[in-house]
């Protein structure tokens, strides 16, 4: 019997896929397709989530989007759209090459308000690729979406857009940043701003509609610009809190998270690494709520101190004891109702008088030059955006 030599075990080195190189039309129609199935589009066409929901993987036919006038524009061969999305990390395409789905399931928290900005005074001839480029020139940020306004008769460009920017801290920074497109300077705002500015305006001409009578009612109804006039400065006393940092790093979603915990905040106006800023509470009770719990460790001090003074005098001398227990116990309800690391963040105060109207007068004075724009009006596109 003859013994059999051992053989060295085969291994096979795993190879790696090579990358479907795409020509210079074929990375475009990626680019439109991933943008269709992205977060940003795809939470907002309705269209598209319904063709999606009609089967339990979420597939959509590729002959389908090959329906939307941009894509059309690029190609009309379903094989192209295919091939040029095989390496994407976005989409998912199906075995049979006809069909394409997202790669996750869309996020359940929508925090789009907190990632967009408005822009205005845009050149009406600007172009959408235009626009994404321009947005996307601020330093580190990353535009998902650019939706362009439009008149909602003539379908034209009215010179105002939203940008909705990656992350929350982008939209900050774009917001620092001066844009420029074909040579105008382009004012922006953040989306909060905008629709809080909208309200005001929408109140001011439901106002100013119901105040006369006759030939002056129809005058004041038939009037769409309520800031064209001299501001007047109408406002809801004790919702503004004026904010002093005392950490290094502080942010709007820590300002947030801290005074959501004893409130409602309708507006941060603050920027990174600002030393002072304003937080418009929903309500004057907030506003109370938030004042109360952020001010609670300066009580503590204030019941130290009345015990430090009674027990000078003979009548009003306390045992040590029962008065450090006494002191203990309100630290511990300070502690309860504001983390113990809050006072080290920020400090809030309310504007009051002269510095609350000023603030007012100088928010009423941005709204009015808000809708001087060219294109003060605009619709909502509930299917998303098609071309």
């Amino acid at each position: 019997m003859t013994d059999a030599t051992p053989t060295e075990p085969t291994t096979t080195t795993p190879t790696t896929p090579t990358p479907t190189v795409l020509n210079d039309n074929e990375k475009v129609v990626k680019k439109q397709i991933e943008f269709y199935f992205s977060d940003a589009n795809f939470r907002r066409d309705a269209f598209l989530r319904g063709r999606a929901q009609t089967n339990v993987e979420g597939w959509v036919e590729i002959a389908t989007l090959l329906t939307f006038k941009r894509l059309q524009s690029m190609t009309t061969d379903a094989a192209v759209v295919a091939k040029s999305v095989v390496d994407s990390t976005t989409v998912v395409v199906s075995e049979d090459k006809t069909k394409l789905r997202r790669s996750t399931a869309l996020p359940s928290k929508d925090d789009t308000k907190y990632r967009t900005m408005f822009a205005q005074l845009i050149p009406t001839d600007a172009t959408l690729e235009e626009l994404r480029e321009t947005f996307g020139s601020a330093p580190d940020c990353t535009v998902e979406l650019v939706r362009m306004r439009r008149d909602k008769n003539t379908k034209e460009f009215v010179g105002s857009a939203f940008v909705e920017y990656t992350t929350q801290s982008m939209l900050r920074a774009a917001l620092q940043h001066e844009f420029v497109s074909k040579g105008a300077a382009l004012n922006t705002c953040a989306l909060e701003e905008f629709l809080f500015a909208a309200k005001e305006r929408r109140d001011a001409e439901k106002n100013s509609s119901s105040s006369g009578y006759g030939d002056a009612a129809k005058t004041n109804k038939a009037d769409k610009r309520p800031f064209e006039a001299e501001v007047k400065v109408e406002f809801t006393k004790g919702l503004i809190l004026k904010l002093t940092k005392h950490a290094e790093l502080l942010d709007r979603e820590k300002i947030r998270e801290v005074l959501n915990a004893h409130g409602t905040v309708a507006f941060i106006d603050y920027a990174r690494n600002q030393e002072e800023g304003f937080v418009r509470m929903e309500d004057a009770d907030s506003a109370k709520a938030a004042l109360s719990a952020m001010n609670s460790t300066s009580k503590t001090e204030e019941v130290v101190a009345e015990g430090a003074e009674g027990a000078e005098g003979a009548e009003g001398a306390k045992d040590a004891a029962t008065e450090n227990k006494e002191v203990a116990k309100v630290e511990e309800e300070a502690s309860a109702a504001a983390p113990a690391d809050t006072a080290a963040l920020f400090s809030i105060a309310a504007l009051e008088g002269d510095a609350e109207e000023a603030y007012w007068r100088r928010i009423k004075s941005n709204q009015k030059a808000l809708y001087k724009s060219r294109g003060g009006g605009g619709h909502k596109n509930k299917r998303g955006r098609r071309n």
